[in-house]
């Protein structure tokens, strides 16, 4: 069996364990633990849904994606991870096993698991962490694996037990062993640079001077993206993924691996903080900006249509007699104006996705639909994508159609 290496990012140097567990992503860590109050021990478990399924809008939710992986694609990606881990005496490590249960053995064997998560925080320092639950149980696990994670953010995963059923252990290992880590990044991460759900830009590997050179060459090539894009946001998360690499070079690297590398942190970041006044005078002006103020100006104006349909249709407004058809719009947009907000919200989003020509979620609806379209001999993925595009688009206009016809047919 393979050990990986990764690296937790962390700008001080330092993680802190005593708040394992608090991130939320993709789902709540269920955990017990007595670091806060003076003791060493963590135990907790999470749901991770580990498909590759990459249908914009419906993944971004785990139920949605479990639900499309079911019904249209017949698989199931739903797996539940437990870790158990102990921090070292000095503080300076923590040491534990994790494991990774198909959901449909985690539902059978809860009940045994459960008891010993919620007693976690009354464990003595001295007690093994593998002697804590029935080995009977986690025996069913699909994947077992020992870790250690050094304060400075560097993972070490040893594989225990894989059971491999499809013949393909080399790749299955290496992607349960990437997915092992991916939750225990979770537990000790905070997201702010990035988004979460595509957070890939550390991966495990099998060797430390791999990870060294591929932290480096990933973070850097991920903050040339951002500052690409011409917003002021991705210039932000761009200097934010700077100060992630700028930590890795000091506490993980030597002196003389440092000298070593060909590309300067600091003009990178020169020419960053240079760019943004001049891409905030362009944001303020790009059709993206007139398209975000115009849907401002959208969500002003439902929320005033809310508060004086109300109003007026409960006589609080007094309507003069000559525009009682006035009246009677706005008692018709208080009872109907949820299929016409329904409407008006997915013309926007589908405006917006497809008009501004820097957006990350119009980009990625591109690239996930011609990477599909031409990489499966079966591309029943890419025309799902297209047939739910043109579904949201065909409901938008035709909600819309029939309220102008129902508003101007009013007397």
């Amino acid at each position: 069996m393979a050990k990986f290496f990764g690296w937790i990012p962390n700008v001080a140097g330092k993680l802190s364990f005593t708040l394992s567990g608090t991130s939320a992503y993709p789902r709540q860590f269920y955990h017990s633990t007595n670091i806060g109050a003076g003791g060493r021990v963590f135990v907790g478990f999470q749901h991770r849904n580990l498909s590759d399924t990459t249908i914009p809008f419906l993944t971004d939710w785990p139920f949605l994606r479990s639900w499309v992986d079911s019904i249209v694609f017949n698989k199931d990606g739903n797996f539940v991870f437990l870790c158990c881990m102990k921090i070292s005496i000095d503080g300076e490590r923590a040491v534990g096993l994790i494991y990774a249960f198909k959901r449909a053995v985690w539902r059978e064997i809860f009940e045994t698991i459960a008891g010993p998560v919620e007693a976690a925080a009354t464990w003595p320092d001295d007690k093994d962490i593998r002697d804590v639950f029935d080995q009977r149980a986690v025996g069913r696990s699909a994947y077992c694996a020992d870790f250690t994670i050094q304060r400075n953010g560097v993972t070490e995963i040893d594989t225990v037990e894989f059971r491999d059923r499809d013949g393909s252990s080399d790749e299955l290992e290496h992607a349960f062993a990437a997915q092992s880590y991916f939750c225990l990044r979770d537990l000790l991460h905070t997201h702010r640079f990035h988004s979460p759900s595509s957070d890939t830009i550390i991966d495990v590997y099998r060797d430390f001077p791999t990870l060294k050179r591929q932290v480096n060459f990933g973070l850097m090539r991920r903050a040339l993206s951002a500052r690409r894009v011409q917003t002021v946001e991705a210039h932000q998360r761009a200097i934010g993924i700077i100060s992630y690499l700028r930590a890795f070079r000091e506490n993980i690297m030597t002196q003389q691996e440092r000298e070593k590398l060909h590309f300067s942190l600091e003009a990178v970041l020169a020419s960053i903080q240079a760019a943004i006044p001049i891409v905030a005078a362009k944001e303020k002006y790009s059709l993206r900006g007139r398209l975000d103020r115009f849907r401002a100006w959208v969500i002003g104006t439902v929320a005033i249509l809310f508060s004086y349909a109300s109003l007026i249709k409960d006589s609080k407004v007094l309507v003069p007699d000559n525009l009682s058809w006035f009246k009677e719009i706005f008692a018709f947009i208080q009872e109907q104006f949820g299929f016409a907000l329904i409407a008006i919200v997915l013309l926007l989003i589908f405006v917006q996705l497809l008009l501004s020509v820097r957006i990350e979620k119009r980009d990625a609806i591109v690239r996930t639909t011609s990477r599909l379209a031409l990489a499966f001999p079966v591309r029943r993925f890419a025309i799902f994508e297209i047939v739910l595009a043109m579904v949201l688009l065909a409901t938008s206009l035709g909600i819309m159609a029939w309220l102008f016809h129902t508003v101007l047919s009013i007397k």
